[in-house]
C-alpha cells in the first residue's frame, strides 16, 4: 500500500469522525431547542409575575414542580424542605412504595458548605460522601441523579433531587432549572422575612395592649407602624438604642433625661444617652448600675431624693443627676443580661405614664433582641468555626471594600495568601486532630501578628489570607518574613507525645494597584506567587512578578 492510499484512508476516517461530531452537536442543539420550545412562555411569564408581585409560596412551589415534570421531563422528583436541623420530605412525584422517614436528611455544616457554593443542577455523585449511606441508596433506588439547592442569602430552604429523560447536560436545561431554583429561593426568603415580621408585630401588639386591670392607654401613647418599621430595619444596637431612647423621650414628652445602660458584651460595658442636659454625665459603673437597677425593680420607679439619701453605692452619680435637674428613676433593661436605668425631669409620674414606659420597655427589648440575634447570626456566618478567624465569605466582602477605598484615595494595599507546608504528612503521622490543632495555633499566631486595620481570614483547608490596607511592597515583605519566623517557632504539643511538633508555611503576596486592579485578579496574583514559593522549596515567601522571577525570601 503506497503513501497516497494511507493518506486517503486517514482522511476518510477523519471525515467520518468530524461528521459524527457534527451530528452529535446538531442533535444536542436540537435537544436544547426542544427544551426551550417546551417552555410555555405564557406560563413562564405568569410564573415570574406571581413570584415578583404576589409571592404566594404554595403557588410558586407548585408551578416549579409543574415545570420540572411537564417541560423538563422530570419523571421523578423529590423535594426536601428544611425544618430546623433536618431536611424533610415536602413533595414527591413519580416514586411509590416508600416511607417518608426514608427521606429525612440531617442538615450538617459540611453539606451546607457544599450546597452554598453550587446553585446549578449537579450530578448526585458530587455529594455522595456527604449523605448517609442509607439515604444515598434510596436515591439510587429511585434513579434520581441530579440535585440542586433552594438557597438564598446564607439560608438553605430546600433541596431537589430529580431524574429527567431529556437532555440534562445542555446549557439550556442547566440555566432554566437554575432560573426556577432562583425564583423559588427568593420566594422562600421573602416568606421567611414576612413570618419574622409578623411574629414581631404580634409581640408589639401584645406590648401595646393594656393590662385587663386598667383602661386603654391614651391615644397619644399608641405607637404607629411608621415609628416601628424604621427601628426594625436597624441591625446595629449602637445605632438602635439611641433611636429607641430618643423616640421614647419624644413619646413621653421628656424635656430632660438620661439613660444609663449595660451591653451584653463580655466584659460588660456601660453607656450613657442624654438629652437636654448642660453637662455631660459619666456613665454609672456596671456593678453599681446592676445594684441600683435591682433596687428600683424591687421598689418600683421613685424619686432620686429618696434613693440618694438611703444608699451611697451610686451616691455621686445620683447627685450629678439631681444637679442636672433630673428627679425620677425607673428600671429600663434592654436585654436579659444587661441592665438599664432611665432618669428624667418632671412631675410625679402618672399611672398612664408608667404604663406607657412599661409597654415601651417591652417593645425596646424585643427590638434589641431582634437586632442582637441578627448580629450573632451574621457573626457566625462570617466566622470560621475552627480558628475563630473570619471566613472566606467575609474576606471577599472586605477585600472588595478595601480595594474600593484604596482606589478612591489612591492608596496601596497588599494581599497575602499562605498555606501550611506538608500538612498531609502531619495528618498521616499524628492524625487529623493534630492537623486541626496546628491550623488553630497558626490562626492564633496570625491574629496576634496583624495590625488593627488588617483583615485576617481562613481561606479554606490549611490556607490563610491577610488583607493589608495602606501597605506597600516593603511593608508586605517585612510582615511575611516575620510570619515565617513566628510560625517556625511555634511548639505544638500533642496529647500522648512528649516532644512538640513544628511546621513551616509558604506565602505569596500581591499588591494593588501594581499587580491587579480588582479582587479576583489580586487573589489570583497572590496565589500564583504562593505556588511559585512552594515549587521553589517551601518555607519561603514570594511577591508576584508576572513574566519574571518573583522577589522574596
Amino acid at each position: 500500500m503506497n503513501i497516497e492510499s494511507v493518506l486517503i484512508i486517514i482522511l476518510s476516517i477523519l471525515t467520518l469522525v468530524l461528521g459524527l461530531l457534527l451530528f452529535i452537536r446538531i442533535r444536542s442543539q436540537k435537544r436544547q431547542m426542544g427544551v426551550i420550545r417546551r417552555m410555555n412562555l405564557v406560563e413562564f411569564s405568569e410564573f415570574l409575575r406571581t413570584n415578583s408581585q404576589e409571592g404566594n409560596i404554595q403557588q410558586i412551589a407548585g408551578r416549579v414542580s409543574t415545570f420540572l415534570s411537564r417541560t423538563f421531563g422530570c419523571n421523578r422528583i423529590i423535594f426536601l424542605r428544611k425544618k430546623r436541623g433536618t431536611l424533610e420530605l415536602n413533595y414527591y412525584h413519580g416514586i411509590t412504595g416508600f416511607n417518608r422517614r426514608d427521606f429525612e436528611l440531617p442538615f450538617r455544616s459540611n453539606l451546607e458548605e457544599k450546597l452554598s457554593k453550587e446553585f446549578l443542577p449537579m450530578k448526585l455523585e458530587g455529594i455522595k460522601s456527604l449523605l448517609p449511606v442509607a439515604f444515598y441508596e434510596n436515591l439510587v433506588k429511585f434513579k434520581v441523579d441530579i440535585y440542586f439547592p433552594i438557597y438564598w442569602r446564607h439560608n438553605l430552604y430546600g433541596l431537589y433531587f430529580v431524574n429527567s429523560n431529556k437532555e440534562t447536560r445542555s446549557p439550556a436545561f442547566t440555566l432554566l432549572i437554575a432560573s426556577l431554583a432562583h425564583s423559588l429561593s427568593a420566594a422562600y426568603h421573602i416568606k421567611w422575612h414576612e413570618s419574622r415580621f409578623a411574629d414581631l408585630e404580634k409581640k408589639l401588639e401584645l406590648n401595646r395592649r393594656p393590662s385587663p386591670k386598667h383602661d386603654k392607654l391614651p391615644v397619644q401613647f399608641e405607637m404607629t407602624s411608621s415609628e416601628i418599621i424604621p427601628l426594625l430595619k436597624l441591625r446595629d444596637t449602637n445605632l438602635l438604642v439611641p433611636r429607641i431612647i430618643n423616640s421614647l423621650g419624644e413619646s413621653l414628652n421628656l424635656k430632660k433625661f438620661t439613660f444609663s445602660y449595660e451591653t451584653e458584651k463580655d466584659p460588660p460595658s456601660t453607656h450613657q444617652i442624654s438629652k437636654g442636659l448642660k453637662e455631660k454625665l459619666e456613665p454609672l459603673q456596671s456593678a453599681a448600675l446592676r445594684k441600683l437597677s435591682d433596687k428600683i425593680k424591687r421598689d418600683g420607679p421613685q424619686s432620686i431624693d429618696k434613693l440618694k439619701n438611703s444608699d451611697d453605692f451610686a451616691g455621686k452619680w445620683l447627685a450629678q443627676l439631681k444637679e442636672s435637674g433630673l428627679n425620677y428613676l425607673a428600671a429600663f433593661p434592654l436585654c436579659e443580661n444587661g441592665e438599664g436605668i432611665l432618669a428624667w425631669s418632671g412631675n410625679v409620674p402618672s399611672h398612664d405614664f408608667l404604663m406607657r414606659l412599661k409597654s415601651y420597655n417591652r417593645l425596646a427589648a424585643d427590638l434589641v433582641e431582634n437586632a442582637e440575634a441578627y448580629r450573632q447570626a451574621e457573626t457566625m456566618s462570617n466566622t470560621d468555626a475552627l480558628t475563630g478567624l473570619s471566613n472566606q465569605r467575609y474576606m471577599y466582602k472586605r477585600l472588595d471594600e478595601e480595594i474600593n477605598r484604596a482606589r478612591r484615595y489612591s492608596r496601596p494595599l497588599a494581599f497575602i495568601i499562605f498555606d501550611i507546608d506538608e500538612l498531609k504528612t502531619i495528618n498521616d503521622t499524628y492524625g487529623h486532630q493534630a492537623g486541626d490543632a496546628l491550623i488553630k495555633q497558626v490562626g492564633q499566631a496570625l491574629k496576634k501578628s496583624i495590625r488593627a486595620m488588617d483583615i485576617v481570614a481562613r481561606y479554606g483547608g490549611d490556607e490563610f489570607c491577610v488583607v493589608m490596607p495602606e501597605s506597600d511592597q516593603e511593608t508586605c515583605v517585612k510582615f511575611m518574613q516575620r510570619m515565617l519566623d513566628t510560625i517556625a517557632g511555634i511548639d505544638i504539643m500533642l496529647e500522648g507525645h512528649s516532644q512538640p511538633i513544628h511546621c513551616s508555611v509558604s506565602m505569596g503576596g500581591a499588591l494593588f494597584p501594581v499587580h491587579a486592579q480588582d479582587p479576583q485578579k489580586l487573589i489570583y496574583s497572590a496565589d500564583m506567587a504562593l505556588l511559585a514559593a512552594k515549587e521553589s522549596g517551601r518555607n519561603r515567601f514570594l511577591i508576584y512578578a508576572p513574566k519574571e522571577q518573583e522577589t522574596g525570601g
